[in-house]
């Protein structure tokens, strides 16, 4: 029966990874786009209602003081940039647009200044102007290469400061003015602020959420692929085990854990402390290393079956009490896994506006596939932690049990088969010393290869009470 059980795993490439294959949900990406329409409205009515403003007598510094500021293009560019489908996502890019129009605008000014006071002659100040340009944007892209992770900031900053000087650029003089430099930040400071009010009050979308989501499906894919190998591992009949989900399973793994820095952006002043919410992220970062380790735990087992001549271990295929051992150890790191992922799956508090918006019959569309489960009660949440506990303690000594069990079995195989080369006066004594070591017909990689397998369960429940750890800080 638990062979039949493990041919039904053959094709465990469907039953995993349709849940690991993440991508962003229609709900959320709709959500996005409402923003972007909202943000898009907003930019509109600043472009058109300084353009019906009589604003040529007002002095660029005076503003805000003569009404709506103009350039509002950088306004619109900058909500498209900043089109993200997270709060969190938004936040960080933000500040590096931020941070790279600044430093891009001022830079820009002082060359085009230098280049101005530098030389009177109109070749010298071109040939002049040419150079510090280029090693400004030169030195942007040695760092942009060095700090891919901010990369856009080194992007906003050569982009603003070749703009500032072709704004200033003329063949008869070079504009030292600093209106234009000083539009463009304001602007861009206008846009990143009001992407961030409309992506907190309109419908947010927090990468939190999505991991609340997400990480339980990629928690259980885990599970079922060590169980996928328990199974391969006692059955002959199963040949091959495919990297192709594997690696799915690891890209789906990287996607998370990508998204782990960028929760540090997304809280509640009026609701929760930044101290909660760094705690919250120490919490993802642990579950992501684990998770990550345990990808690697998988690709590991399933060296074992790489070579095309692989069969199961005789020392599993002659005993059933060991082989169906193998079979339950897989059952039970399975329901390690998937208990972890109902801890994980509990839902962050809510703010007063979501509490209103998931009461909104109107919106339940939008918010419907985004949803978590119900935070557990203290009680149930100290229960099911005491149970996961107790779990991985059961599944580290049946561990313990099947390698002391292994041992025995090989043991006296190989004295048997000493007994029978000892009868045979012909015998050589090379031949009964490699029997007493490896036993018959029974290579001593087949025994490793078993120790190696439970080394790596132990491993992977050990990654997986490393993530336990963390669970404490995910409550709401």
């Amino acid at each position: 029966m638990l062979i039949e059980k493990a041919r039904s795993l053959a094709d465990f490439p469907t039953i995993a990874l349709k849940n690991s294959n993440i991508a962003v949900p229609s709900s959320a990406a709709l959500r996005s786009a409402i923003q972007l329409f909202v943000l898009i409205l907003i930019g509109m009515g600043n472009m058109v209602g300084y353009a019906r403003l009589d604003s040529t007598t007002k002095h660029w510094v005076d503003w805000p003081a003569h009404g709506l500021p103009p350039k509002a293009s950088y306004q619109l560019i900058t909500y498209v940039f900043l089109a993200e489908a997270t709060v969190g996502a938004q936040c960080a890019k933000a500040m590096l647009r931020v941070v790279g129009t600044i430093v891009g605008a001022v830079l820009g000014w002082v060359i085009l200044v230098i280049g101005q006071e530098g030389t009177n002659d109109g070749l010298s100040r071109d040939v002049l102007l040419s150079f510090l340009a280029a090693a400004a944007l030169a030195f942007a892209q040695f760092y942009k290469a060095k700090q891919p992770k901010r990369a856009y900031l080194y992007v906003m900053w050569q982009l603003t400061t070749i703009l500032v000087i072709i704004w200033g650029y003329d063949s008869d003089g070079l504009t030292t003015s600093f209106k234009t430099p000083y539009w463009r930040i304001l602007q861009v400071l206008i846009g990143c602020v009001m992407t961030l009010l409309v992506g907190y009050i309109v419908l947010p979308n927090f990468d939190r959420k999505e991991l609340r989501r997400n990480v339980p499906k990629l928690l259980h894919d885990v599970g079922v692929f060590y169980d996928t190998a328990a199974h391969y591992y006692v059955d002959p009949q199963l040949k091959t085990f495919p990297i192709e989900p594997i690696l799915t399973l690891q890209a789906a793994v990287q996607k998370q854990t990508g998204r782990i820095p960028q929760t540090v952006w997304e809280w509640w002043p009026l609701q929760e402390s930044k101290r909660h919410v760094r705690n919250q992220v120490k919490a993802w970062q642990t579950l992501g290393k684990s998770l990550t380790h345990s990808v690697i735990v998988i690709h590991a087992i399933r060296l074992h079956f790489v070579e095309s001549d692989w069969t199961p271990p005789p020392v599993l295929m002659e005993h059933d009490e060991l082989r169906e051992q193998m079979i339950a150890l897989g059952a039970a790191v399975l329901g390690a896994h998937d208990l972890m992922a109902k801890l994980v799956r509990r839902r962050d508090g809510l703010s007063p506006l979501k509490l209103l918006q998931n009461q909104m019959s109107l919106l339940s569309p939008l918010l419907s596939s985004c949803k978590t489960k119900p935070p557990f009660s203290v009680d149930e949440s100290a229960a099911m932690q005491s149970e996961l506990k107790r779990q991985i303690d059961s599944i580290r000594a049946t561990l313990d049990t099947l390698r002391a069990e292994v041992e025995r079995c090989w043991a006296r195989r190989g004295a048997h088969r000493l007994d029978e080369t000892s009868s045979d006066p012909g015998a050589p004594a090379a031949a009964a010393s490699q029997a007493s070591s490896y036993g018959p017909a029974e290579p001593f990689h087949y025994v490793r290869t078993t120790f190696q397998f439970l080394a790596l369960t132990r491993e992977l429940v050990d990654y997986l009470s490393a993530a336990q750890e963390g669970l404490d800080r995910l409550c709401p």
